[in-house]
C-alpha cells in the first residue's frame, strides 16, 4: 500500500474508534442501570405478590440522590485535555 494512502487512513481510523469507543461505554452502562432496574422492579413485584414489606429503594439507583455526592476521580481522558 502506499504511504499517503496509510497516512490518511489513521487519522480516519483513530476518530472513528475513539468515537465508538465513547459509544460503546454509554450503551453498556445504559444496560448496566436498565438491568438494575428491573430487576429491582421483579423483586418489588414479588415483595407486592407475597404481601411482605417492600425493601427500600437503593440511594443511587437512578442518579437522583439528595445526599452529597462522592469527590470523584481525575480521569485520564480530563488529564490529557488540558495538554492540548
Amino acid at each position: 500500500m502506499d504511504p499517503g494512502i496509510i497516512g490518511v487512513f489513521i487519522p480516519i481510523v483513530a476518530i472513528v474508534m475513539g468515537i465508538g469507543i465513547g459509544m460503546l461505554s454509554v450503551w453498556s452502562e445504559h444496560k448496566r442501570k436498565a438491568q438494575l432496574l428491573e430487576q429491582n422492579h421483579r423483586e418489588r413485584m414479588h415483595a407486592i405478590e407475597k404481601g411482605i414489606e417492600l425493601p427500600p429503594l437503593p440511594p443511587n439507583l437512578v442518579g437522583l440522590s439528595n445526599g452529597p455526592r462522592p469527590p470523584r476521580q481525575p480521569s485520564h481522558c480530563a488529564a490529557a485535555s488540558c495538554w492540548c
